[in-house]
């Protein structure tokens, strides 16, 4: 994979939400997606906190977000805390939502990268895609 690191930018404006101190993940996509071109997905990375709206709660604290299909994802390390597998966490952290930009859904194995989290750190069982997923990114 082609890897090449961006200079940071500032958040785009309207995507921080006070009441909860979080930055909007569905913003930073959209502001993401505009730097984007056909061949690349972005992936935005940052230590703040980042929500979206699941089901009927409006200010979802999350991980990452990656939408299925889409060229950009936001992670955020926030989440992450400061543990010793960090680097690993962060690595399955950006697979996942890469993943999903790649077309991939969510499964129900534990040892899938694609494994939905629902809110807690799973990390420590993923170590594969599953057999029929085929994972391509520039």
């Amino acid at each position: 994979m082609d890897i090449k690191i961006k200079p940071a930018k500032k958040f785009p404006f309207g995507s921080y939400y006070g009441p909860s101190n979080r930055y909007w993940a569905d913003s930073l996509l959209s502001f993401l997606q505009l730097q984007s071109n056909d061949t690349c997905i972005y992936l935005g990375v940052t230590s703040k906190d980042i929500s979206t709206t699941k089901g009927n709660i409006f200010n979802y604290g999350v991980m990452g977000l990656g939408l299925m299909s889409d060229k950009a994802s936001v992670i955020s390390t926030y989440r992450l805390g400061n543990t010793e597998k960090l680097n690993q966490c962060f690595y399955k952290l950006a697979l996942h939502e890469i993943g999903h930009n790649s077309g991939l859904p969510h499964c129900k194995e534990n040892s899938c990268y694609m494994l939905d989290t629902e809110g807690r750190m799973k990390f420590d069982s993923e170590y594969f895609f599953r057999s029929n997923e085929l994972f391509i990114t520039c």
